[in-house]
Parts: structure tokens; C-alpha cells; sequence
């Protein structure tokens, strides 16, 4: 991997009584460690509806600051903590396209970004049988008719291999969907357009165990 800015996503699955404690002591270790470190941009923290687990997706300048913040004895002292409470799995990579309704946009590092919208819906597909086909349908057909969604501002896509640092990973892709608000995404599938990329997302990922989905505003830390 480069040294260009990547993203880190850490799923954390807990049981539903431990969520509320897993999101404050999160927060504590945004507070106190990771804002310090040289190279962190920005941390998001998003809850799982059901309380079954939280998201923390996090920007940084370069591979080695992650590497650098998972050395450094303040934030190892927080894993045992962390572990008691959830377990974790994480996906490191480096954002290559945005895909908007106007055009897509390749990306090698960061720049000037236009806000595509305070809301996202992330879309986190495990690794299909036949990859192949779940490629076909997915950029096919599912894309033009999630690209058709009212009140959809921007639409991102995974490229490539979904690396862990440690390990293999089973996730296949992850879409990310922008919009301004959690009404207007609620307002977008529940429309006909809405209804149909829904319907679509049964054929080519029938099993909902393959695909996990995250609504949430953003705020930043």
C-alpha cells in the first residue's frame, strides 16, 4: 500500500446491552488518545439500529500513522478494554473513485471535496459464491437503479481487494450513498425507485447474513 491517505473501517460487534458502553468508551479513547496523533483527520463513530455492534471509520495521512497509532502505549492500553466489550474486525484501504450523478471522479489523495451530503447509508457485502455474477448484476443493473434513488447526492464504490492488516477478510465491496438527511433516505426507498433497488439487492445478495447496512448522520470529532 502507498503512502497516500487511507481509510480505516473497524466493525466492532457487541451484544446489545454493551453497545451504550462501547460507544463511551470509544469516545473517551477519541478524546484522550487519537486526537493527539500525528497524521489522524477525522474519526466517525456509527451505531448499529439494533445495538448490535459500531462502526469506527476513520481518515489518516498515511498507512505508517496507523501503524504508528497502533504501537503507541496509550492506545494498546485501550484494546484489552475494547476486547472486553466487542469483537473486532477492520478493513484498511485508499478511497480510487467517487461516483456522483454527474460523473465519476478517480482519486489518488485528498483535495478539495465538495460535502456530498450530511447522511450516509454504507452497504457492506460479504463475499458472494460466484463472484463474477454478483459483479455483472451489482454494476449492471443494481448501480443504474440505485443511481435513480431521489435525494441521492453521491454514490461511492470499493475497487479492488478489501485488505485487513492482519489476515484475510471476507468482505467482498462496500457502497457508500450520501444524502442530505436520515429523512431523505427513508423518503428515497420508500419511493418506487426505492422500492426497486431494495427488491434488486435480494437477487443478486440473497442472503441478508452477506450484507450488513449502516444509516447515520456524520459529525466530526
Amino acid at each position: 500500500m502507498s503512502d497516500q491517505p487511507v481509510t480505516l473501517i473497524n466493525l466492532l460487534r457487541c451484544e446489545p446491552g454493551n453497545q451504550e458502553a462501547l460507544i463511551a468508551l470509544l469516545q473517551e479513547n477519541i478524546e484522550t488518545v487519537i486526537r493527539t496523533l500525528p497524521g489522524w483527520r477525522m474519526t466517525r463513530l456509527i451505531a448499529a439500529a439494533d445495538g448490535t455492534g459500531v462502526v469506527i471509520q476513520s481518515e489518516w495521512e498515511t498507512p505508517a500513522a496507523v501503524a504508528a497509532m497502533r504501537e503507541d502505549p496509550r492506545m494498546r492500553a485501550y484494546f484489552p478494554r475494547i476486547a472486553a466489550l466487542a469483537s473486532l474486525e477492520t478493513i484498511m484501504g485508499s478511497a480510487v473513485a467517487t461516483m456522483t450523478h454527474e460523473r465519476t471522479v478517480e482519486s489518488a489523495s485528498y483535495g478539495p471535496q465538495v460535502d456530498a451530503g450530511a447522511a450516509r447509508m454504507v452497504v457492506i457485502y460479504r463475499t458472494p459464491k460466484d463472484p463474477e455474477a454478483f459483479d455483472r448484476h451489482y454494476f449492471d443493473i443494481h448501480v443504474p437503479l440505485a443511481k435513480k434513488l431521489p435525494g441521492l447526492r453521491s454514490y461511492e464504490i470499493s475497487h479492488g481487494p478489501i485488505a485487513v492488516p492482519v489476515g484475510s477478510s471476507d468482505i467482498y465491496r462496500i457502497g457508500t450513498l450520501y444524502f442530505d438527511d436520515l429523512a431523505a433516505i427513508k423518503m428515497a426507498f420508500a419511493s418506487p425507485e426505492g422500492q426497486a433497488a431494495a427488491a434488486d439487492r435480494r437477487i443478486y445478495a440473497p442472503d441478508d447474513s452477506g450484507v450488513q447496512m449502516y444509516l447515520f448522520d456524520k459529525r466530526p470529532v
